[in-house]
């Protein structure tokens, strides 16, 4: 069966008006052979063959997956030979997917492939090195009572700190200033932040958004140890939780939100403010209402306290507080709580 080469040359001269045709010609049979050996021995190397390895930034006893990809070479139709350390693994035509267990923390896995077949050899060289490191971050400026121990938690527009820590464990050592850092925030590359020796950063939260994601990249100078680290920092509502003092001024750790029983004693309710972006209470503004209706406290007195004396009567009394951050457009929250005398 013939097989025919249709060239179609069109040159349309429009300014003069005139179209030149090229007639079709079939091509002879070393023209065939010529452009077949030209496909075989096409120049191929090393760099023509791409490795994916998922996860790019495996950590200590992962399974890792590689995976061979070519735009040059059909891969399906070539030997492909994996080794491991130089023990081999795994072979066959079209083999281009391997997997491997990462060693622990600084231990390199060297994986060798051969690629072999229509006259062409390469060889592809890949390490496998698990590297560890820390992501930490604080609200800087979130309020939380002296006698709080947990952690401060960041609100709406709170200003977060970030800081990394690298634990690589290499043959020559390798300081935390030696490191070069790179930041992500919300899958976006933050082009003015990271870099040599800088692994701290500091944000402000996005109004629009419910967590902040952060993803750092840490390597040494050389790029030849990395790591990737990423912490989703969620943001809670600011809150207030009340407490109260007794006839001695002790106060008590347990919270009243559920309500206090009051005997015959006066007692002291406290509304303390929780995850405000504040250095003091007395910045945030506060309204009182007892059964609904607005308290005006004594300005000498402390904003979030109240002094309630005893009817000497039962009955319940219900006490509200509003807090707003006057700094902020988003920090507010109220709360309620209520008295049963006996």
């Amino acid at each position: 069966m013939k097989r025919y080469l249709f060239t179609i040359i069109i040159l349309s001269l429009f300014s003069w008006g005139v179209t030149v045709v090229a007639q079709t010609t079939e091509p002879t049979q070393s023209e065939i052979n010529r452009i077949t050996n030209m496909t075989y021995n096409a120049t191929v190397n090393e760099g023509d063959i791409n490795v994916i390895v998922n996860p790019e930034y495996p950590r200590a006893f992962e399974t890792v997956s590689i995976r061979l990809d070519s735009n040059i070479i059909d891969l399906n139709r070539y030997l492909i030979q994996w080794t491991t350390d130089t023990f081999e693994q795994k072979s066959g035509i079209g083999m281009r997917d391997f997997s491997i267990q990462a060693g622990n923390n600084g231990v390199r896995k060297r994986i060798t492939v051969t690629i072999s077949g229509s006259g062409t050899r390469l060889v592809k060289n890949i390490t496998i090195t698990p590297q560890d490191a820390t992501l930490l971050w604080e609200a800087i400026d979130s309020y939380v009572p002296p006698f709080y121990y947990g952690k401060k938690q960041a609100s709406q527009e709170s200003i977060i700190s970030l800081t990394g820590i690298q634990n690589f464990k290499i043959s020559n050592g390798n300081q935390l200033s030696d490191a070069v850092y790179l930041w992500t925030r919300n899958g976006n590359k933050i082009l003015n932040a990271g870099g040599y020796s800088k692994g701290n950063l500091i944000i402000q939260h996005n109004k629009l958004r419910r967590s902040e994601e952060i993803t750092m990249d840490i390597s040494d100078v050389a790029n030849a140890n990395n790591a990737r680290v990423s912490v989703t920092i969620p943001i809670t509502n600011p809150e207030i939780n009340w407490y109260y003092r007794d006839i001695y001024n002790y106060r008590k750790p347990v919270s009243i939100n559920e309500g206090l029983r009051v005997g015959q004693e006066d007692v002291t309710i406290i509304a303390e403010p929780f995850f405000f972006s504040l250095a003091r209470i007395n910045d945030l503004d506060f309204t009182w209402k007892m059964n609904d209706e607005i308290l005006y406290l004594d300005s000498a007195a402390p904003k979030n306290e109240l002094i309630v004396r005893n009817p000497e009567k039962s009955g319940q009394v219900s006490f509200s507080v509003n807090l707003k951050n006057p700094r902020t457009f988003l920090q507010s929250t109220n709360r309620s709580t209520t008295l049963y005398f006996q």
